[in-house]
Formats: C-alpha cells, sequence, structure tokens
C-alpha cells in the first residue's frame, strides 16, 4: 500500500485513539484546578506566561520530576484550547498563561466555573455513563444502578453531594443568568417572576438586583430550599412542580426539562401555564439542538449534554430542537413560541394566550 493509500486509514486510526482516550482531557483539567495552576498563573499577572518548571517551583507540593509531568498535563490542555500557550519571559522555552477559559478557573473571578467541573468528574456523575448499554436494551436508570437512588433523591440524602451540586448550578448559572438579566429586553414588563427549580435563588438574585422593580418567588424542593440564602426582594417556596407551581405574570425554567421527558415536561409546563395569567410568559433556558444555526463548540457541547442526560435520567432526560420543543409548549397549551438568541444563549419564550 502506497503511503498516499495509508493516509485515510492512518487518519481515521488517529481520531479512535483520541477518542479512545477522551477522558485525559477532563482529568488533566481536573488535575490542574486540583494543583491550582490558574491561581498560579494569574498570579504572575495578567497576560503572564510561565514555563513548566516555574509553575511547578510554586506548588507547595510536588514530586522530583514534577515540572516535565505539569508540562505534559498542560500540554493537553493548550491543545484543547483550555490554556494559552507561548514563549515565557526570559526563557527560549514555551511556557502556558490563562486564556478565555481558564479564566474562569482563577478563584474569587467574577464567573468562576470550578465547582462545575469538580461536580461532573465525581464519580456519581462520571459512572452512570458506565450504563448507557443497558438504558437502550433494558431502559436502565445509570444514575439508580451506580448511586443506588436517583439523581433527586441522592442528593437529599447526601448533603456533601448537595452542596457540591448546588454550588456547581450555582457557579454556572451565575454566568448565563449574567447574559439573561442583561439582555432579556421582556423583562421591563414583568412584575412577579417565578424561577421554578430556581435552586437556592442565585438567578433571581441577579435578575432582582438588575430589575429591582421584579418581586422574585424562588421554587424547589424541600432539601433545597432549606439551605437557601435570604435574598433582598425573592420570596423562597418549597414543593413539586408536578403538583403545582406558584403564581406570577412569568415562570422561568432554566436547565430543568431536560432531565425529564415529554410526559413529563408536558405536565411541568401544563402548571406552569396554570399558574400564568392570560398573556403571561414562560422563559425556557435550554439547549436548542440546532447545527444549522449553532457553531461547531454549542453544538458539541449540546450533543455532550444530551448523552450525559441519557446516562443520568434513564433516557427520558435529552436537549431538543425547536421542532421538538415547539411540539411540547403547544401540548401544554403556549403559543407564539420564539427562540431568541442572547449573545449566542439559548432563551425560549412563549406566551399563555
Amino acid at each position: 500500500m502506497s503511503t498516499a493509500q495509508a493516509e485515510p486509514a492512518m487518519e481515521a486510526f488517529y481520531v479512535l485513539q483520541e477518542l479512545n482516550c477522551i477522558n485525559s482531557v477532563p482529568m488533566a483539567l481536573k488535575a490542574a484546578l486540583e494543583l491550582g495552576i490558574p491561581d498560579i498563573l494569574a498570579g504572575a499577572g495578567p497576560g503572564a506566561v510561565l514555563t513548566p518548571h516555574q509553575i511547578a517551583d510554586k506548588l507547595p507540593r510536588k514530586s522530583h520530576d514534577a515540572a516535565q509531568k505539569v508540562g505534559r498535563i498542560l500540554r493537553l490542555l493548550a491543545h484543547r484550547g483550555v490554556f494559552a500557550q507561548g514563549e515565557a519571559a526570559g526563557s527560549e522555552t514555551h511556557g502556558y498563561g490563562l486564556n478565555d477559559v481558564s479564566k474562569y478557573f482563577v478563584t474569587g473571578s467574577e464567573f468562576e466555573l470550578k465547582a462545575y467541573i469538580v461536580l461532573m468528574q465525581r464519580w456519581e456523575m462520571q459512572a452512570p455513563l458506565d450504563y448507557l448499554c443497558g438504558t437502550v436494551e433494558e431502559d436502565a436508570d445509570g444514575f439508580v444502578l451506580a448511586n443506588g437512588s436517583d439523581l433527586w433523591s441522592y442528593g437529599s440524602a447526601n448533603p456533601d453531594f448537595n452542596d457540591v451540586f448546588n454550588a456547581a448550578m450555582r457557579n454556572r448559572s451565575k454566568l448565563l443568568n449574567s447574559v439573561i438579566a442583561r439582555y432579556y429586553e421582556g423583562f421591563r414588563d414583568v412584575k412577579c417572576l417565578v424561577d421554578v427549580g430556581g435552586g437556592v435563588g442565585g438567578a433571581l438574585a441577579q435578575i432582582v438586583s438588575a430589575h429591582p422593580h421584579i418581586r422574585g418567588r424562588n421554587f424547589d424542593l424541600p432539601h433545597v430550599i432549606s439551605t437557601a440564602p435570604q435574598i433582598p426582594g425573592v420570596e423562597h417556596v418549597a414543593g413539586s412542580f408536578f403538583e403545582s407551581i406558584p403564581s406570577g405574570d412569568a415562570t422561568l425554567l432554566q436547565t430543568v426539562l431536560h432531565d425529564w421527558g415529554d410526559a413529563d415536561c408536558i405536565t411541568i409546563l401544563k402548571n406552569c401555564h396554570k399558574a400564568l395569567p392570560e398573556n403571561g410568559r414562560v422563559l425556557i433556558r435550554e439547549h436548542v439542538i440546532d447545527p444549522s444555526r449553532n457553531s461547531a463548540a454549542k453544538t458539541g457541547a449540546a450533543l455532550n449534554v444530551d448523552v450525559l442526560m441519557l446516562g443520568l435520567f434513564q433516557g427520558r432526560g435529552r436537549e431538543r430542537t425547536r421542532a421538538e420543543w415547539k411540539c411540547l409548549l403547544g401540548a401544554a397549551g403556549f403559543s407564539q413560541v420564539s427562540f431568541l438568541s442572547l449573545q449566542d444563549l439559548d432563551l425560549i419564550e412563549s406566551v399563555k394566550t
């Protein structure tokens, strides 16, 4: 076989090899965070580029060859776009610095996302994916098989996991909520906003701060509400969205419906419909799968989360297309579905008529 003929076969092999070792990427990121590398780079000043030796020198505990190990971890992460790579000052050796991705891992940064990474790499969240085959063959629930109960019951019974989960959702949502609070113009007409499945109230805290005329009602399960802090302008309400939802002139659901199958989503949306006045709005922040409109990175994020939902929620949870969202909302009695893009963040708006 000639070299030209062999190239496609080898390219395919390298694609397979990368996929086979893909778990190295999140594990390398987890190690970088545990070592405090983003904080070390941030401490060197804006735009700083440090060599692996300079980074290793700042580690409180290190092996005799820590520098080369740090270099290998960062080389992979830089290749995946997590860190910047460049020439370190005063050295001919390549070094590493923060970029638009890794800045989110600096302790105390405005939109710090470390807790989100920590949650997703916990064994409770990873082990269910080992049962994907079972979800196809036997309708197995990966989270139950791996952890002994469903995600919500497990969180209620395990305060440590519940704390990490809430911190992760709070971290991730802070960035996304800032976009919604700043760019969704419809808040000007909202007097009472109900955040359905709103956790400990982080979203409403940001929205009410940006729009003080809004009265917020944060609605979640009792074990979640029990840990919620007092927030000016926000009332915490405990309950189940499968039974009823507090009234307001707009309801917000953020990454709630992707946990559930279509029948459950319709039940939740019907309860939202009952709680809203005529012309009230439901706002849904979820991925909208649309490769023809979305970037490769945005599509990849949606498809990866979609398979995660498959593992966590017995195949019920899923990300959805525009047509699927319209179908769910129509079945619940909503009309005039609009798909908004707020700084490339998907927000679905629908009206009760």
